[in-house]
C-alpha cells in the first residue's frame, strides 16, 4: 500500500512538472499563490527587460545591507562585482567611512547630505554595473528628505531603464516612493523575491531558439511488447550516436564466459526478459564479476532466480562495469496533453523518486537541454555532471528529436 501511495505521488508530481514545462517553454511564469503573482505586478507594469540577475543594493544601514546580501544569495541573485574605476568614482562622492562595495552602505550621511545619493546614482549610470537594483532605507524617517530621495531614484530608474525596487518598512516613507512611480515593498525580502522573479521570467522570454530544427532519426525498435529488451536499446542508442557501455547478449554459458573475457576485468551480467522491468528489484542483475568464478557463480545464480520467478530467459547481457561520476537518467514520455516531453534526473534506484527531476517539452534546443542540466546540476549540489554538460546535452536533443518523429 505504501509503495502504491508513494507511485501515485511521483505520478501527480511528474504531471505538475509537465505543466510547470509547457508554461516554460512558452515563457509563462507559474506562480505558486496570488502573492507572488501581486509582488511582482508592480515590475511588469512598468515593461522592464533585465538582461541577468546582477544585483546592486544600495542603502542607509550597515545591518540591512548584510541581510540583503545574505538572502539574494539564498535565492539565486547575484551581487554585482565593482571595478576598480566604479569603487574609485564612489570614493569621490561618498565620506572616506563609506563602504563602496557591493551593497553600498551609505550610513546616515544622507539625512544631512541627500545629494549624495543623487551622485551615487550618477556613477552607477556611467558604469552599468548591474541588472537590477535594490534600494532599502530601513532607518530614514525624521529629518530625511524622503521625497527628494524617491525623486532621486526615479530619475535613475527612467534614465537608465534599469529595474528598481525600493524596501522601506514604514508606510508613510514608503509612501514617497511609490507617489514617485516606484515599486515599494515593506521588505527587504519581498522586494528581492519580486526582482528575482521578474529575471528569472525575462530570462524565458528570451530564449532564441525555441523552435530549434529537428533531425531525422530512425525508428525505435518497438514491439507488440511495450518493454524493449536492453541489448535492443542499447544497439538503438548507438545507432544515434549517443555512446553506450560496450556488451554482448549471449544465449548460454560459453558465450558469457567469453564475452566476460573481452569485457572485463568486471562485467555486470543481467537477465533480459520482456516479463521484467526492474531487474534489479527482482535479483535478476549481478555486479562485480571479476573472475571466471565469480562469473560462472553469478551465471549459475540469475538462471535459478529467474526459474523460481518464472521469467523467460531471453538472453543474458554481459557488460563492462564502468566507474561513475553520477548515475544519471534520461527517458522520454508522452503526455496524454502536451505531446512528448523529455525527462532528466537522477538514475539508478533514485529514478522514482523524483527528487530534482527536469521535465522539458519537445522540441529541445542545446540551449534548453543545457538551462536543465544546470538546474539538475543546481538540485543535486553535484558539479561532477558539468564535465560532460555538452554530450549530455546532445544526447537531450538527439532524444527530443526522436521523440517528435515516431511518438
Amino acid at each position: 500500500q505504501s509503495s502504491s501511495a508513494a507511485s501515485d505521488v511521483y505520478k501527480r508530481q511528474n504531471e505538475d512538472r509537465v505543466v510547470s514545462a509547457f508554461c516554460e517553454y512558452h515563457g509563462i511564469w507559474r506562480v505558486d499563490d496570488t502573492d507572488a503573482l501581486l509582488r511582482t505586478t508592480p515590475l511588469y507594469l512598468k515593461k522592464w527587460r533585465p538582461s541577468g540577475n546582477r544585483l546592486v543594493v544600495l542603502t542607509d544601514s550597515g545591518a540591512s545591507a548584510v541581510m540583503i546580501a545574505d538572502t539574494a544569495d539564498q535565492i539565486g541573485l547575484s551581487l554585482g562585482k565593482f571595478s576598480t574605476s566604479l569603487v574609485e568614482k564612489l570614493k569621490q562622492v561618498l565620506p572616506d567611512f563609506v563602504s563602496v562595495t557591493n551593497p553600498v552602505d551609505m550610513t546616515s550621511i544622507l539625512r544631512a547630505e541627500p545629494q549624495r545619493f543623487a551622485a551615487v546614482l550618477a556613477v552607477m549610470a556611467e558604469e552599468r554595473v548591474a541588472d537590477l537594483f535594490v534600494v532599502a532605507f530601513p532607518a530614514s524617517g525624521a529629518g530625511y528628505d524622503v521625497a527628494g530621495l524617491a525623486r532621486m531614484a526615479a530619475d535613475f530608474s527612467a534614465s537608465t531603464g534599469n529595474p528598481l525596487a525600493v524596501a522601506v518598512p514604514q508606510p508613510p516613507i514608503a509612501a514617497h516612493f511609490r507617489d514617485a512611480g516606484l515599486p515599494t515593498y515593506p521588505s527587504e525580502t519581498e522586494a528581492l523575491l519580486a526582482l528575482k522573479q521578474l529575471a528569472d521570467h525575462t530570462r524565458l522570454l528570451t530564449y532564441e531558439d525555441r523552435e530549434p530544427v529537428v533531425t531525422s532519426h530512425p525508428a525505435p525498435p518497438f514491439g507488440e511488447s511495450r518493454l524493449i529488451l536492453e541489448g535492443q536499446a542499447l544497439s538503438y542508442l548507438r545507432s544515434l550516436q549517443i555512446p553506450v557501455v560496450p556488451f554482448q547478449v549471449c544465449q548460454d554459458f560459453m558465450a558469457v564466459e567469453a564475452a566476460a573475457v573481452e569485457l572485463g576485468p568486471r562485467v555486470v551480467l543481467k537477465v533480459l526478459s520482456q516479463q521484467v522491468a526492474h531487474r534489479a528489484k527482482a535479483g535478476l542483475v549481478i555486479l562485480g564479476n571479476d573472475t571466471p568464478a565469480r562469473v560462472r557463480a553469478g551465471y549459475e545464480q540469475l538462471m535459478c532466480r529467474a526459474q523460481s520467478l518464472d521469467v523467460e530467459v531471453e538472453g543474458i547481457m554481459v557488460a563492462s562495469q564502468c566507474p561513475i561520476d553520477q548515475e544519471l537518467f534520461v527517458g522520454v514520455k508522452v503526455d496524454p496533453v502536451f505531446g512528448p516531453v523529455v525527462t532528466l534526473g537522477q538514475g539508478g534506484t533514485n529514478v522514482e523518486d523524483g527528487h530534482c527531476l527536469q521535465v522539458r517539452l519537445t522540441p529541445m534546443s542545446e540551449a534548453a537541454s543545457l538551462a536543465a542540466i544546470d538546474q539538475l546540476c543546481a538540485c543535486l549540489a553535484d558539479e561532477s555532471i558539468l564535465h560532460y554538460r555538452r554530450a549530455l546535452a546532445a544526447i537531450l536533443v538527439t532524444l527530443s528529436d526522436v521523440a517528435i518523429a515516431h511518438s
